[in-house]
């Protein structure tokens, strides 16, 4: 059996990375492996795509990214994403799962009633973005802004005067919430899903079309369920004017079957970190990561960076009045 390295650094990780302890964390612990600050006195790097630092280490690298990115086996000695990408230098563990303190979390407890949450709602539907480079998204926003009056707080379409301070809070006295992703790929589900299930909201979703392998789509509006996003806001004005069916969506479990999903078990983490420990180093020099966020999603970096441009206006004309 070969050896655990005795020590793990972090590098290039989002800026608010190291303020909470995640499942990565855990999973270490677990496997008694001791996180140290410095790269410099590690023997295993685990890093992210925040930064370059990472290229100057010479020892085992392996990669993680809560991005919608496909992974690269020769920029990396294993990579851990969100992506369904079958490799033994690879292991799925999606995003979803670090805006959690423990994903059981979401488990609906025998008896559980969601009346407090619907008394709660005195707001038609929260949006919270700070990325404007989503087109699905604004677009969505604008069409069901003309219908009914929705809340933004983020910092882009934002109707708030400011950018809310509490999201959870302010989730929380909405009925439903818009939580298009940035980008579309199998697989890739962040917190904004899991943000609006932890306040007792509906989701509006739009994004991984594989969602229902972890998560209830009876307990959503899934876009994906709708021929067109017209029609996905005439459901959403349907269901704001009949409590009835509010009450049983929302009483529907987040999980599948109402069951941690076997992704995001700690017990399987340990296993892949320790796939990823055994294996030999990838052959060197290894190449570097593509610091060219979500370019699968589209079909050449000039088109890419002409939806990025389109987006940004299209925020600005927000900003000038435009609706």
């Amino acid at each position: 059996m070969i050896a655990r390295p005795t020590t793990v650094a972090f590098a290039d990780f989002w800026p608010n990375f190291a303020q909470r302890e995640t499942m990565l964390h855990r999973a270490i612990h677990t496997l008694g492996i001791k996180i140290v600050e410095q790269a410099s006195e590690a023997t295993v790097l685990i890093h992210a795509d925040f930064g370059s630092s990472h290229r100057s280490f010479t020892g085992r690298r392996i990669y993680f990214s809560g991005e919608n990115v496909v992974p690269d086996p020769a920029a990396c000695d294993f990579a851990i994403t969100s992506a369904f990408f079958d490799h033994e230098r690879h292991d799925r563990l999606p995003y979803w799962a670090f805006s959690l303190d423990d994903p059981v979390q979401l488990i609906r407890p025998s008896g559980f009633s969601p009346h407090a949450a619907m008394n709660a709602q005195s707001g038609f539907c929260s949006f919270i973005a700070s990325n404007p480079r989503a087109p699905e998204r604004n677009r969505f926003f604008r069409l069901l802004s003309r219908r009914r009056q929705v809340s933004s707080g983020g910092r882009a379409f934002n109707t708030m005067r400011a950018p809310v301070k509490n999201k959870s809070a302010f989730l929380a006295t909405h009925r439903f919430t818009i939580c298009f992703e940035n980008t579309s790929s199998p697989g890739y589900t962040t917190e904004k899903l899991v943000d609006a299930f932890l306040a007792g909201t509906i989701p509006i979703y739009w994004g991984n079309a594989e969602v229902g392998l972890e998560f209830n789509r009876a307990a959503m509006l899934h876009a994906a369920d709708f021929p067109s996003l017209d029609a996905l806001a005439d459901r959403v004005m349907e269901l704001d004017d009949d409590e009835q069916a509010r009450l049983r969506m929302l009483s529907e479990p987040c999980y599948k079957d109402n069951r941690l999903p076997d992704v995001v078990s700690l017990d399987r983490l340990c296993a892949a970190l320790d796939r990823a420990l055994a294996l030999p180093l990838a052959a060197r020099p290894l190449r570097p990561i593509n610091q060219r966020l979500r370019s699968h999603c589209y079909r050449s970096p000039l088109h890419q960076s002409a939806v990025s441009l389109m987006c940004r206006c299209d925020a600005l004309l927000w900003k000038l009045g435009v609706r």
